[in-house]
């Protein structure tokens, strides 16, 4: 949707300069990674929701992509045994 003002693809070092060594051979440092980038990605699509409103094809696939990075999160969640959303008292994750 965004044609030559995409940026291009991103490098990720998903062990955090090694904070996390084993994210790919431990499921669940790969589980609480995981979480945290399905839940960045889902607070930041939101934060940018009003800032699109004036966009309407970037808003609805913006909307679109929440909504798939919340189901995964929820997923991401209800595997590490957690509820499927952020409760109140526990921001972190």
């Amino acid at each position: 949707v965004l044609g030559g003002r995409a940026i291009a693809m991103p490098r990720f070092d998903f062990t955090a300069k090694g904070m996390f060594p084993d994210v790919f051979s431990n499921f669940q440092t790969f589980a609480a990674v995981s979480q945290a980038f399905e839940d960045t990605g889902v607070r930041a699509y939101k934060g940018q929701a009003p800032n699109l409103v004036d966009a309407k094809p970037i808003l609805e696939v913006a909307l679109q992509i929440h909504a798939t990075e919340a189901a995964h999160a929820a997923r991401v969640r209800y595997l590490r045994g957690q509820k499927g959303w952020i409760p109140g008292e526990n921001r972190s994750g």
